[in-house]
């Protein structure tokens, strides 16, 4: 479901369904589907509203029904996918423009569907944990400093962490434009950056003389890099001018009124 034009399997929207505890709803070939909100927990308090969702198959996407009317039992048919009993039948249609609907039947046995239920219960908690990451600041707040103290505090966590970083390239490409993105969005996150790259320039020689190396570097290879340095030190220039000439004019000014 986090993918964009991926379609949220059954899996994730009980997940979903067990965490509002709201049952959702998904149309499809003029059927609705339900997905129970006490499948994952018979204990949760469900409300007696619904979510319900159109599967639109040719996007691969789903839309939001903000209107549902009832509908003759011959036109309307509910399917609840909860229903435990000694086999299952799902019943799939396949439209072409040129033949008729084909029916296929698949049969799940009891013993199958004991399996997807315990893959359910793990799904449903790591889909809670994602989920609350992201709208509880608190909970986030105590997931990273628990995160930062087991990095820190494990060796062996902490060198395969560098070691993926150092060979994984979609891991690191993705750890940096997330930090690029939190440094642009979170004004304390990068007041600190700045700060703590400040100490370390002053503080530690090796970095300082790594960072002034890169610079040149930088300085000789990237044209734009190297006009915003000119642009920079032209307005430094500048500025140090207004000042000088501040400063002599003040100066004058204070003779004069001594003479006077």
């Amino acid at each position: 479901m986090k993918e964009n034009n991926v379609w949220g399997t059954e899996l994730e929207i009980l997940a979903c369904a067990d965490l509002f505890k709201t049952d959702i709803y998904t149309f499809l070939n003029n059927s609705w589907i339900r997905y129970s909100a006490s499948q994952i927990c018979s204990n949760n308090d469900v409300n007696n509203q619904a979510i319900y969702l159109q599967h639109l198959a040719d996007i691969n996407h789903y839309e939001v029904v903000t209107a549902v009317k009832s509908m003759s039992p011959s036109s309307f048919q509910i399917n609840e996918i909860h229903r435990k009993d000694d086999h299952i039948e799902r019943k799939s249609e396949v439209a072409s423009k040129k033949t008729k609907l084909d029916k296929n039947q698949v049969k799940y046995s009891k013993n199958n569907l004991d399996n997807c239920y315990d893959e359910l219960t793990v799904l449903s908690k790591a889909e809670k944990e994602r989920i609350r990451y992201k709208i509880d600041h608190e909970f986030r707040t105590r997931k990273t400093v628990t995160l930062k103290r087991k990095y820190w505090g494990n060796e062996e966590i902490r060198l395969k962490k560098i070691k993926k970083y150092e060979k994984d390239q979609t891991y690191r490409e993705s750890l940096i434009q997330s930090g690029i993105a939190k440094y642009h969005e979170d004004e304390d996150y990068r007041n600190t950056l700045i700060q703590s790259g400040i100490s370390k320039y002053h503080e530690d020689e090796d970095n300082r003389n790594a960072l002034i190396q890169s610079g040149i570097a930088k300085y000789h290879e990237d044209e734009n890099y190297r006009n915003k340095l000119k642009l920079a030190s032209v307005q430094k220039t500048k500025s140090i001018h207004i000042l000088w000439c501040y400063h002599i004019s003040s100066h004058h000014v204070e003779q004069y009124d001594d003479k006077g």
